[in-house]
């Protein structure tokens, strides 16, 4: 169990604070009132959100499959980023790719 101390009186920030160990149960209870009530495993997967998805995360995020989501990127102008032969999609294209479509639909 983390002995430590942190303190959240500084410039830290939750991140830090959750970086820093497994916190003893009074930490446990500031961090849940703090990021209003999410367990500890919930606190951590939301101080880390990527910018880039790869083609499987596109494809689980739209409840697509992977060759649809290279289809698209083909044939329906989906804003891809390379790396080499790594092809990436940014979350912020991602979603105004999304409303652009559903804009076009009505």
């Amino acid at each position: 169990m983390w002995q430590g101390r942190f303190d959240l009186s500084t410039e830290s920030t939750i991140e830090e604070f959750l970086r820093v160990g497994k916190p003893v149960a009074s930490h446990l209870s500031l961090v849940v009132v703090c990021l209003g009530g999410v367990s500890m495993e919930t606190a951590k997967k939301m101080s880390v959100s990527p910018l880039l998805l790869s083609v499987p995360e596109v494809a689980r995020t739209l409840g697509l499959g992977r060759t649809k989501v290279y289809e698209l990127i083909a044939t329906e102008g989906l804003p891809v980023v390379r790396f080499g032969r790594a092809v990436r999609v940014s979350v912020v294209s991602l979603q105004r790719w999304v409303e652009r479509r559903e804009k076009q639909e009505e």
